[in-house]
């Protein structure tokens, strides 16, 4: 007899008793689609439009910005999206890119995403 049952049994059961558990186990184990440039780019257009009201609006709209470069960098081009995406995303996560070219790529992507500039 085992001392020990697998790692897999004791998994599962704790599936079953615990639906929590199950939820979290369902989330880990379900692949998700990978990030696509264009939802990278809109990430950074999000972090980029939070409205900033008071102090800890820097703060939070600091950590979306860095969150959405990071995430950016593991972006795939999707069949649709233009060579320009990806050369927009290297120089952004560029810490050297020149502030007037950071500011032009970011007016593209406002144009890109923003309802109220088109």
């Amino acid at each position: 007899m085992a001392l020990t049952k697998s790692f897999d049994d004791l998994a599962q059961n704790r599936a079953a008793n615990d639906p929590e558990f199950a939820a979290a186990l369902r989330r880990e184990t379900t692949a998700t689609p990978p990030l696509t440039m264009r939802e990278a780019l809109r990430q950074i257009w999000k972090a980029a439009s939070y409205p900033i009201r008071g102090n800890e609006d820097w703060r939070i709209a600091a950590r979306m910005d860095a969150e959405a470069l990071e995430q950016a960098g593991k972006a795939v081009p999707a069949p649709d999206d233009p060579p320009e995406f990806a050369m927009w995303i290297a120089a952004l996560r560029d810490p050297r890119i020149p502030d007037i070219e950071r500011e032009d790529i970011m007016s593209a992507i406002y144009d890109l995403f923003d309802p109220d500039r088109s």
